[in-house]
C-alpha cells in the first residue's frame, strides 16, 4: 500500500466515523513545553483539559523531535528513527476503554495488520487488561509492565501539562508466537513498535499538584512511516515517499555507506520542512 493510500483510508474512515480532520499543523509551535510540535496531540491539548465533551478529532500531523526521549543519537543508525516524520493521531472523547481498544483494532484491521501478529504492552490498569480479554486478544499476546524503560507505560506531554497512562502495540516479524519484553527490547526490526493509545486523565498544576481532568480522553498516534514500512515489507528508508531522496544522497555520495546517506536525507527533510516555514538561522 503506497503512503498516499494508506492517507487516504485513514482519513475516509475516519470522516466517515465523524471525527473532525485538521491539515498538519506548523511545527513551529507557540506551545512553550516543546521546542517544535512532536506529536499529533501537541495541538489539541486545550481539548483534555475542557469541562464541555469535546469534539473527537483526526490528522497527519508533521512531528520533528531533536532530543529527550527521540533518540536523536539513534538518527541515521538505526532504521526507524527519523527526526522529521509524520504521526496519524486522533483524539477520542466521551468514550471508554474497551470502545478505544475496540477502535484501535478497526484501524490496524483497516489497513490490513493481522491481529494475531500484534504484541500488546499495556500498564498495570484492569480497565486495559479486560478491554483487551473483551475484544478477543489473547492473554499470550499482552505484557504488563510497571516501569518506563525500553517500552513506556505512562507519559506526560509537556511540563506542567496532560498526564496519561496506555498501551503500545507491536508488530511482530519473527517465528516467535510468543517473545518477552526483552526479546523485543533487544531487536526492533523484527517487533516494530507501532502505536501508542494513551488514556489521559490526570494534568499538573503549576504548582506540581496533580489533579483529575474533567473527562476521559484518548490520544492515538501511530508514526506513518513505520506504519508504512510495516505494510511494504522494508526499511523506513525505503518506503515509497522517502526512497527517492535516500537514492538521490547515494547518487552525490556514492562512497557513504546506508546509515550516512540515512542521517543525511533525515536531516534534508528537516531542514526543507522548516525552512518551508520560514524558519532560518537568525531566527
Amino acid at each position: 500500500m503506497l503512503v498516499c493510500d494508506l492517507k487516504k483510508r485513514l482519513l475516509a474512515y475516519h470522516q466517515a466515523a465523524g471525527f473532525e480532520l485538521h491539515p498538519s499543523f506548523p511545527l513551529v509551535t507557540k506551545d512553550p513545553t516543546v521546542l517544535f510540535t512532536n506529536a499529533t496531540i501537541t495541538p489539541f491539548k486545550a481539548r483534555y483539559l475542557s469541562s464541555a465533551r469535546p469534539q473527537s478529532y483526526s490528522l497527519f500531523q508533521r512531528c520533528l523531535r531533536s532530543g529527550g526521549a527521540a533518540g536523536l543519537e539513534l538518527v541515521g543508525a538505526h532504521d526507524f528513527y527519523f527526526s522529521l516524520f509524520e504521526m496519524f493521531g486522533s483524539g477520542l472523547f466521551g468514550v471508554d476503554h474497551k470502545t478505544a481498544v475496540r477502535y484501535l483494532l478497526d484501524v490496524l484491521d483497516l489497513v490490513g495488520l493481522e491481529q494475531e501478529r500484534l504484541q500488546i504492552i499495556i500498564p498495570p490498569d484492569e480497565r486495559f487488561q479486560g478491554s483487551l480479554a473483551g475484544v478477543g486478544i489473547p492473554r499470550e499476546q499482552t505484557h504488563i509492565i510497571t516501569t518506563n524503560a525500553h517500552f513506556w507505560h505512562s507519559w506526560r506531554f509537556g511540563q506542567g501539562g496532560l498526564i496519561g497512562s496506555g498501551l503500545t502495540v507491536i508488530y511482530n516479524f519473527s517465528a516467535n508466537p510468543h517473545p518477552t519484553i526483552a526479546d523485543m527490547s533487544a531487536d526492533e526490526r523484527c517487533y516494530v513498535e507501532l502505536l501508542n493509545l494513551i488514556a489521559i486523565e490526570t494534568a499538573e498544576a503549576p504548582d506540581g499538584s496533580i489533579y483529575q481532568l474533567p473527562r476521559l480522553g484518548f490520544d492515538f498516534g501511530a508514526g506513518l512511516e513505520r506504519l508504512a514500512s510495516v505494510l511494504q515489507r522494508c526499511s523506513p528508508y525505503e518506503i515509497d515517499t522517502i526512497k527517492p531522496l535516500v537514492r538521490c544522497v547515494e547518487q552525490y555520495g556514492p562512497q557513504l555507506g546506508p546509515h550516512e546517506s540515512y542521517l543525511i536525507a533525515d536531516h534534508l527533510r528537516s531542514i526543507s520542512a522548516l525552512t518551508t516555514e520560514g524558519l532560518q538561522p537568525s531566527n
